[in-house]
């Protein structure tokens, strides 16, 4: 049986059975035992680049998917092209030409969390934003297929 949960941003969202994003991204990543998979159009929250970190350093495969953007924070940008070279088990695959919009996060191909939120203080704290995390292998091997096409 599929197991889905919201989660959310903003003040008026959170609680009243919606967890937060920020927490069910760091939950995610720290729980992870074999594999880690997103996409990032922009990047500059420091909680989520640690817990990438602390996976990596658990051993956990990681793969980020992330957009050529400009409006991303070159500090943010070069340290995610940086794990690649730290870590020989991350793969970091940088997107031009088309724009990567996505917001996916798949963990240990069984846990899926697809919203609108960026992982940025904007995307975590001050806007709404919204999604949801569906537990179920055949819906994460399906997202992770459609990633894969990107490497």
């Amino acid at each position: 049986m599929t197991d889905v949960r919201i989660v959310a941003t903003g003040e008026k969202w959170i609680g009243h059975e919606v967890g937060s994003f920020s927490a069910a991204i760091t939950a995610m990543m720290d729980s992870a035992k074999k594999e880690l998979a997103m996409t990032v159009f922009v990047i500059s929250d420091t909680e989520i680049l640690s817990a990438i970190e602390r996976a990596l350093n658990r051993g956990v495969f990681v793969q980020i998917f992330m957009y050529d953007n400009p409006e991303t924070d070159k500090f943010f940008f070069d340290h995610l092209l940086g794990l690649r070279e730290n870590y020989k088990h991350a793969g970091i695959y940088v997107i031009k030409g088309n724009v990567l919009h996505a917001k996916v996060l798949v963990s240990d191909a069984r846990r899926v969390l697809i919203g609108s939120a960026n992982p940025t203080f904007s995307g975590m704290v001050k806007n709404y934003e919204m999604g949801l995390i569906v537990e179920d292998s055949s819906v994460a091997q399906k997202v992770l297929t459609l990633l894969w096409r990107l490497a």
